[in-house]
């Protein structure tokens, strides 16, 4: 007698049963596993959508995580390094199944890793001279608009160690509990991609807005890292890619997609890129996106699983 309870023989198989190193193909930012007949689409068809009223639900404390944030690597962090997702950056062995993996468009994706490679993801080098003066002088104009920085002041002070309520807001769950898994996953990409983003600002080498015109007053401390290309471009609009694939809905998606172009812009604003930094970040992210799925694809599924 189990008194009602599920019994291990009796349950159904955990959503774990998903997260394994199968073959698994790539349409926009939705995963699919053809073997197992699983994937992100496919759990939404079956589970009938974004379940809006799940928020009522939900235990109205504050979850602890809500202010998380993260220094970077040179820095403390709230969560440990996403090793799991930095070994599927690495390992070279995962894609190896005899039927080819594709991208959205029909091009084959990496049987190996590249995104190191400019043969498979191309960031053009930084603007020269004529350029950068010209968005030096941009830069200039947002300094001198007083007005622009007061009203940006306390976001650009919160976004500085990247808070995750940029991309809580938008999706409706800052002050509500029960979605550790959704802020795991958020903290999980910023933390990988400041990793990545460290290795493409030593291919070049830029030197930040106020070292080329010291006139420039930035509202922050300067990092001792490169400028280009932005990584907290490269880092938010990767977890707005992430989280297009988690929680499928248009309206949600342009949200988050707005809170990253929101902080990306913020950084201009204090006077810490320039904007052909943030535009390098934005294209980064997007050509990083395939390996982002892969890695993050068990922390997806987690996410996942607490809104449908």
């Amino acid at each position: 007698m189990n008194n009602g309870k599920t019994t291990p023989s009796s349950a159904p198989k955990s959503k774990r049963a998903r997260k394994s190193d199968e073959e698994f193909y790539i349409v926009g930012s939705t995963l699919y596993f053809p073997k197992g007949n699983f994937g992100l689409r496919q759990s939404l068809s079956m589970s009938g959508g974004l379940n809006k009223n799940k928020n009522k639900n939900k235990n109205k404390n504050k979850n602890k995580n809500k202010n998380a944030r993260v220094d970077g690597l040179s820095g403390e962090s709230e969560l440990l390094a996403p090793y799991i997702e930095l070994l599927r950056l690495h390992r070279g062995n995962l894609l190896d199944s005899d039927r080819p993996v594709t991208l959205g468009d029909g091009s084959p994706h990496p049987r190996y890793f590249g995104w190191e490679s400019p043969k498979t993801i191309l960031i053009q080098p930084p603007p020269g001279p004529d350029q950068t003066s010209d968005e030096v002088r941009y830069l200039r104009k947002l300094q001198n608009n007083k007005a622009l920085r007061a009203a940006r002041r306390d976001d650009i002070l919160l976004e500085a160690n990247l808070d995750i309520s940029a991309f809580t807001r938008p999706l409706g769950i800052e002050d509500i509990g029960g979605y550790s898994a959704t802020e795991n996953l958020i903290l999980t990409v910023i933390q990988l991609c400041e990793y990545v983003g460290l290795i493409y600002k030593d291919k070049f080498g830029r030197i930040r807005p106020n070292q080329y015109d010291p006139g420039l007053r930035p509202m922050l401390p300067v990092p001792a890292h490169s400028s280009y290309p932005s990584n907290h471009a490269f880092q938010c609009y990767s977890v707005a890619i992430a989280l297009e694939a988690v929680v499928y809905e248009d309206d949600i998606r342009e949200e988050l997609f707005c809170a990253a172009d929101r902080v990306a812009e913020n950084r201009e604003v204090a006077g810490l890129h320039y904007r052909s930094d943030t535009e390098a970040g934005k294209a980064l992210a997007m050509q990083f996106r395939p390996y982002l799925i892969h890695a993050c694809r068990e922390a997806m599924l987690d996410a996942q699983s607490e809104w449908y």
